[in-house]
């Protein structure tokens, strides 16, 4: 569950980064034609699609670190259940020991 969850978090970082920057291109391709004929609509597409491709790139690289977190956590969880089950067996093994011995009477 957690290496699909960092798989997960990688992946969603690496496509939200790839949409943002076809968003941003896409506006700066817009501008070379804007500088021709100022517009104010034409201005205000752009500078929403700045700030689109910029979004798009904050959001996926949070929600993709949302997740590589939440894998990290499991993992952590994991491990420290895994010690917990050791120590507490180890303590019963101490309370209760076998005698093996085969010279006690």
């Amino acid at each position: 569950m957690q290496t699909l969850l960092k798989i997960l978090g990688f992946v969603t970082i690496f496509i939200g980064i790839i949409a943002g920057i076809y968003v941003i291109s896409d506006a700066l391709s817009l501008y070379a034609s804007l500088k021709g004929a100022p517009n104010p609509y034409m201005e205000q597409v752009y500078l929403i699609k700045i700030v689109a491709g910029g979004a798009i790139i904050l959001s996926s690289i949070v929600s993709g670190m949302l997740y590589l977190s939440f894998g990290i956590v499991i993992e952590l969880l994991d491990s420290l259940n895994h010690r917990i089950i050791l120590f507490l067996d180890a303590l019963e093994k101490s309370k209760n020991p076998k005698k093996d011995d085969e010279f006690s009477y």
